[in-house]
């Protein structure tokens, strides 16, 4: 008898995972939004570098952009709805900038081209098909998420109008460090429509990722925690949680990660990580290993 494989893998492009007929969600038990100036810079600097280097090649030029872990749930609608359990990050800050190029597109009064890279984060309805975000932010992320980014509005109404709250900070700044770093760059061409456009279609296109698909929520859960391990560094909060709802049933998985939240809430001065050391130092005399908590 075969076993089952743990995931499938595939090669795609950012414009081919964001088609028409997919839909992701960040669950709940993942962290906020975290990318800070570093993986911003970084992330512009790739995106320039690579268009750069076709314009002097005259040929598209590939880059690895890094894994995406999916977990597919069930639907009945015809909608590929998938759970992301890897990859928060580069998803929702490929939304962003997309978002920008779109709102920017807008502004210069494109709104047809504009339509054509909305098309890339929202899905008309259809027959036999809802419409939808394509992405949606985990529950701390969601209204701002959707406010600031998603929302079709000029950047400047957008930025006066919605106030991050403490956990919404770093989406505010990346928008608005993509925001600063595209208009600088556009000024710079005759033909500002064009030059976002380009920028756009060939980010989309030329960075890749290895989409990973889990075949069961308790795989995914181990995935997760071996990805992350290589990037940035879980917390031991973060093991302990990521422990806790994979051991759950689903139906309750919901519930269990709103009240580890809640418990977050109101320890939100202390250092729980340390508070969770100096508790385990405490019973059991001897420097923990992160590995040990569970």
């Amino acid at each position: 008898m075969s076993e089952e494989k743990i995931f499938n893998s595939s090669q795609s492009s950012l414009y081919e995972l964001l088609d028409e007929n997919s839909h992701f969600s960040i669950p709940r038990h993942q962290r906020a939004y975290s990318w800070g100036s570093d993986q911003i810079v970084q992330f512009l600097d790739d995106i320039f570098d690579v268009q750069k280097k076709q314009e002097e090649s005259k040929k598209l030029h590939e880059y690895f952009f890094g894994p995406i872990v999916l977990f597919r749930q069930k639907s009945e609608d015809r909608i590929n709805r998938y759970q992301v359990l890897d990859g928060q990050q580069r998803l929702s800050t490929t939304c962003i900038f997309v978002a920008i190029i779109r709102d920017l597109l807008d502004e210069l009064e494109q709104h047809e081209d504009a339509s054509d890279f909305h098309n890339r984060l929202y899905q008309k309805q259809r027959p036999y098909r809802p419409e939808f975000w394509r992405i949606t932010s985990g529950k701390k992320n969601e209204d701002y998420f959707n406010d600031l980014v998603l929302t079709r509005e000029l950047p400047s109404a957008k930025l006066s109008s919605f106030r991050p709250d403490r956990y919404n900070k770093q989406i505010e700044f990346a928008y608005t460090a993509i925001l600063e770093r595209l208009t600088i760059e556009m000024e710079k061409s005759a033909d500002k429509a064009k030059f976002l456009i380009e920028i756009c279609e060939n980010f989309l296109w030329s960075f890749k990722v290895i989409k990973i698909e889990v075949s069961s929520a308790a795989n995914a859960y181990k995935i997760f925690e071996t990805l992350n391990a290589e990037g940035l560094e879980l917390t031991i909060t973060d093991l302990i949680r990521n422990h806790i709802l994979s051991e759950v049933e689903r139906d309750n998985e919901d519930k269990i990660a709103d009240r580890f939240e809640n418990i977050l809430d109101n320890v939100e001065s202390t250092d729980l990580d340390t508070y969770i050391r100096v508790h385990w130092l405490a019973h059991h005399k001897v420097r923990p290993h992160k590995q040990e908590f569970y």
